[in-house]
């Protein structure tokens, strides 16, 4: 959770520009390690930076009380390949002033559990988009598995855009950038009337990978 060469100090000295990678020989694919959190990590509040966990086995884990994953506050990042569990409130917070984000991306490369799609179970909120427009959410698992095989743990919401999450896209052309949205209460939940010319297409809600 802390340390030299941790998540934690390279989020805190993050530079825009910079892409935060993750050792496949110590974040194993085939067996992903744990990194429990006692406390919120930093906020992404520089813009530009890339966090890839897409070749890599990453479990960010909330269960310690910790509210958010991870707090974007900034523009044009991008998030892959991460599974967030166990957290209060969200997996990835979206919040003003921050946009043009990506929240995944094809889920068929890398050589991760998920390759570049997120995987969000047992949250309040897999992801929340607040105050926050023209993100792009795509190729996650949101309440099943890795794989999008079976259930994992239940996230109240899978997806929600509250007050003023404008312009943002849910899932992709592409086979891999489809969100596999099941096993919440609420999938997709568009919860505000000011959250509106949002695009939501191209994924599959309420069922496995295969449809």
């Amino acid at each position: 959770d802390s340390g030299t060469g941790t998540l934690r100090e390279c989020l805190g000295q993050s530079i825009a520009g910079e892409t935060i990678l993750f050792d496949p020989e110590i974040f194993l694919p085939q067996k992903p390690a744990t990194i429990t959190l006692e406390n919120p990590l930093p906020d992404l509040d520089d813009g530009s930076v890339t966090v890839d966990a897409s070749n890599a086995g990453v479990i960010l884990d909330g269960q310690q009380q910790v509210s958010s994953g991870l707090r974007i506050t900034s523009s044009y990042n991008t998030i892959m390949g991460i599974q967030f569990i166990n957290f209060t409130m969200d997996g990835i917070t979206l919040e003003f002033p921050g946009q043009y984000n990506q929240i995944g991306g094809d889920h068929f490369l890398g050589n991760g559990p998920s390759g570049q799609g997120n995987v969000f179970t047992g949250n309040t909120n897999g992801i929340r988009v607040l105050y926050s427009r023209f993100n792009t959410i795509k190729g996650n698992f949101v309440g099943t598995n890795a794989k999008g095989t079976e259930a994992g743990r239940l996230n109240s919401i899978g997806i929600v855009l509250n007050n003023f999450a404008t312009h943002n896209t849910i899932g992709g052309a592409a086979a891999g950038e489809k969100n596999i949205v099941s096993n919440n209460d609420r999938g997709i939940d568009i919860a505000s009337n000011s959250a509106t010319n949002n695009i939501v297409a191209g994924n599959y809600i309420g069922t496995d990978v295969t449809g």
